[in-house]
């Protein structure tokens, strides 16, 4: 084995035992989380086990009144008043009932005063517009019937008691921490409002009476199920927004509210003592934290979970994003769902006493910028990593009034508001080692992201160093292909690999892992002028499977409002099959012409990819494959279409500098002609004619400080 296999082997050893590392750690830390809690509330939960034993249940019972709640549970009920704080003002009459140990009317005390307290018009209410919605409508919900991710099953009952353990219909894990989030409560409060019809009142005090009966034995094999630490923080916010919704209404039972509250305390102290310590789950935990703190301060813990979901908010923020402003995890889905905790817990925590520090604040700030500049000129999210193709048009323009920012109003309403933004259209995130070309803030602007960074931290990385994705007209044309689902089979590898992205494989095979975060910006050439913007990045930590060494340079430039190059160079000693990849969006119908690959769709915008080079390539069109899987685009989690793909190959028997013109078109795409004049490891010589017939020539010279020489181009 020669030094550089030899490398290469101790290099791969090294990335798979941090990989391994960090996997484990996220295990080892939830578990540890789990164990923990157990033991804060093991003796509380076995009582309540025996209770409903000692009534021989074979169906779900259900305290009718809080006389027969406190008689049946009486520590669960007792426990509510020893973690209040009865020395408030407001608390008087609920600590008399209390100190008589008359646990019925200490409890109607406390409703009282919860009616009481959520009719005054300073109380901050809980704002879960920018949260998930129930996917199901809510006649549904009424007969067990859920739909979670795209996907519907009907919820079966154990001994009458629902399985909130329930996997749905492809055994995914993921379906049963969505039934546990208890998102569908939000569903069942906005239907009755809308049409004053008890029956959603009724089915949402028998899911909560249900679950806060039914989960508390933590030594159920489904703990993790019904107790992960996202779902008791997404919990939490849905509780939080029923009680506070449903005050005035009076069929919610008297019975489920304080069962609810009783749990409180459970909740906040999982969130307090066994929160996440790495990932993107922690500030959602300690959202759920402060939630509990700010919606219920009459707790004891109130005032020291607040201190502490604060300081722990500020910490990650160090942490987590990227002086840009760019969550590590880069994925534009998951930025969004930090950058959507940070900002509730700001706005519920508005008092004097719960301020952050400016520096968080202009950070925050910053994660706002990153959406704003990455958004595509329709007002569709970056797709990447681990992401969906979301909308956060609406986010944005509130977030450009709370932040005075008028440059983040114009961009995303294409010009009609606010004021442009100053410079040229294209961006960088040097952190992030992601850059955006665009050709003005027009809805149908040339818009292309380009991926010259790290992969991300833990779980949600790609191997897609180098990516391009183009929009162009109102649509998008090439694209990156998503997540699909956390379901481990072929086409989780496929989603995840380098075979679902814009980019090149050595001899069939994608990259390895390579460095999931940077510590200092992007080193790599990177420039934009009114002409043109130019990007270089390279990827040189090998290929699975690919012994020698081979390093992939890609430079993209952008002829700004006319078209993009991408220069590829191949460093190998030694021969390799390449297949370079090109995936298309669903709607866009793909077909070869001589050459080129390009999309033809009448009065649409369309894409041609015309190759560059002296090499022999050879095209496929694949569409819809299984075996092995390519050809598929994921808009949403679970959710799958089958695209096109054009994969150009060939052999390189060494190595070999070459390049494409990807030009947009509204319409059909023109008849393009290019001609390869020199072409050097680090300068090549392009001669295009354009659909006039006039000829263009473009020198790129890599190592030069003028980088490009346009000639008859603009």
């Amino acid at each position: 084995m020669d030094h550089y296999g030899q490398f290469a082997k101790d290099e791969r050893q090294i990335e798979n035992t941090f990989y391994n590392l960090q996997h484990n750690l996220s295990r080892i830390d939830g578990k540890l989380r789990r164990c923990t809690f157990q033991a804060f509330s093991s003796g509380h939960h076995r009582l309540a086990k025996f209770n409903l034993k000692r009534r021989n249940l074979s169906t779900p019972y259900s305290p009718k009144s809080l006389d027969e709640l406190c008689s049946c549970f009486p520590s669960r009920v007792q426990r509510i008043f020893q973690h209040l704080d009865l020395d408030l003002v407001d608390l008087k009459d609920v600590k008399q009932a209390a100190e008589e140990k008359d646990w019925p009317l200490a409890c109607e005390a406390l409703l009282a005063y919860y009616r009481n307290k959520f009719k005054e018009s300073e109380q901050i209410p809980v704002d879960i517009s920018n949260w998930e919605k129930s996917e199901t409508p809510p006649n549904l919900i009424l007969e067990d019937r859920f739909i979670f991710q795209g996907v519907a099953d009907t919820v079966p009952r154990i001994n009458g008691w629902l399985n909130w353990a329930w996997t749905g219909p492809h055994q995914d894990r993921e379906w049963a921490w969505f039934l546990n989030r208890h998102i569908h409560l939000a569903g069942l409060v906005d239907a009755y409002k809308a049409s004053q019809d008890p029956a959603y009142i009724t089915c949402l005090n028998n899911h909560l009476v249900d679950w806060l009966l039914s989960s508390p034995n933590r030594a159920w094999q489904d703990i993790e199920l019904r107790w992960r630490g996202i779902e008791v923080a997404y919990r939490i916010l849905y509780w939080a927004y029923a009680f506070q919704q449903l005050q005035a209404v009076s069929a919610f039972s008297p019975v489920a509210q304080i069962l609810m509250l009783s749990s409180i305390i459970d909740h906040g102290r999982y969130l307090r003592h066994c929160h996440a310590r790495v990932g993107n789950w922690i500030t959602r935990e300690i959202l759920g934290l402060g939630t509990i703190a700010l919606i219920w301060p009459e707790f004891k813990q109130a005032s020291h979970w607040l201190t502490y979901a604060i300081g722990q908010m500020e910490a990650t923020m160090q942490t987590q994003v990227y002086p840009d402003g760019v969550h590590n995890e880069l994925t534009s889905h998951y930025h969004w769902v930090i950058l959507r905790d940070f900002q509730q817990l700001v706005d519920l925590a508005h008092s004097e006493e719960a301020r952050f520090s400016a520096s968080f604040m202009a950070k925050l700030e910053q994660m706002w910028n990153y959406l704003a500049y990455t958004i595509r000129p329709d007002g569709g999210s970056l797709l990447n990593n681990d992401s969906d193709r979301n909308n956060h048009q609406a986010q944005l323009l509130a977030a450009a009034q709370y932040y005075h920012r008028p440059d983040w109003a114009y961009i995303v309403t294409n010009g009609q508001r606010g004021q442009a933004p100053h410079g040229l259209p294209s961006y960088v995130f040097p952190w992030a080692g992601q850059f955006i070309t665009r050709g003005s803030w027009r809805k149908d602007a040339q818009w292309a992201f380009f991926d010259v960074g790290p992969m991300g931290v833990f779980y949600h990385e790609h191997r897609d160093r180098l990516h391009v994705s183009i929009s162009a007209y109102g649509r998008d044309l090439l694209v990156d292909s998503g997540r699909y689902r956390y379901v481990r089979d072929d086409f989780w590898q496929y989603f995840r690999g380098s075979s679902s992205h814009n980019v090149i494989l050595i001899d069939g095979r994608g990259q390895r892992a390579h460095e999931r975060q940077w510590f200092e910006p992007m080193q790599q050439r990177c420039l934009s002028t009114q002409e043109f913007d130019f990007v270089q990045g390279d990827f040189d930590k090998g290929f699975v499977g690919v012994k020698d060494r081979v390093i992939h340079t890609r430079s993209l430039i952008y002829i700004r409002h006319q078209f993009w190059i991408v220069v590829d160079h191949i460093a190998t000693d030694q021969p390799h099959n390449i297949q370079a990849l090109w995936h298309f969006h669903p709607n866009c119908t793909v077909t070869t012409q001589a050459d080129s690959v390009l999309s033809n769709d009448v009065g649409q915008g369309n894409l041609r990819i015309l190759p560059v080079s002296r090499l022999d390539w050879q095209i496929e069109i694949v569409k819809g494959q299984t075996s092995p899987v390519q050809g598929w685009w994921s808009e949403r989690y679970n959710h799958k279409s089958a695209s096109s793909t054009a994969v150009y190959s060939t052999l390189l028997e060494g190595s070999t500098t070459f390049a494409w013109i990807l030009y947009p078109a509204q319409g059909i795409p023109p008849h393009l002609e290019a001609k390869l004049f020199e072409n050097h490891p680090n300068s090549i010589s392009i001669e295009l004619k354009n659909p006039d017939g006039l000829p263009q020539t473009i020198t790129i010279d890599l190592d030069s400080e003028k980088i490009i020489d346009l000639k008859n181009v603009l």
